[in-house]
């Protein structure tokens, strides 16, 4: 049994066994470090991806919508926010609501939530407070 494993210790020390499992575990670490990298890159794109997506969706709804948002017509909003529903259903959108300069509702795809004519909640609102028309939340990560 001793020559067995003074065997296999010589074996071990040989350089023929020793650069093999140096280049397997140096192609292990690079591989991993090269498959985190192009990952990263791939939810960055995909991420501005999407907020372009999201923003030419607000875009196709903004030519429909301003006359009836400059006249605050509820009616006219919420016509327009349920039509692009079904036109948009591959966007998979959770909720668009339309609010005017007093951060009062007009209209909302949840009007439950947003009840329209009344003002905005500050949570809903917080999301939106700077240069960014569009809050992206993807729910199903992870």
């Amino acid at each position: 049994m001793m020559a067995r494993l003074a065997s296999w210790s010589d074996v071990s020390r040989s350089f023929a066994v020793r650069v093999p499992v140096a280049v397997a575990l140096l192609m292990i670490a690079i591989s991993s470090v090269v498959t985190w990298r192009a990952l990263s890159r791939l939810e960055e794109t995909q991420k501005q991806h999407l907020e372009q997506l999201s923003f030419d969706y607000l875009d196709g709804l903004s030519a429909s919508l301003i006359p009836s948002v400059v006249r605050e017509d509820v009616w006219e909003v919420f016509d327009t926010l349920d039509r692009s529903r079904e036109r948009y259903r591959g966007l998979n959108v959770q909720w668009v609501t339309v609010a005017n300069a007093q951060d009062r509702t007009i209209a909302s795809s949840l009007p439950e939530r947003f009840p329209p004519l009344d003002a905005m909640d500050l949570e809903a609102l917080a999301g939106f407070k700077g240069s960014r028309d569009v809050l992206v939340v993807d729910e199903r990560a992870e």
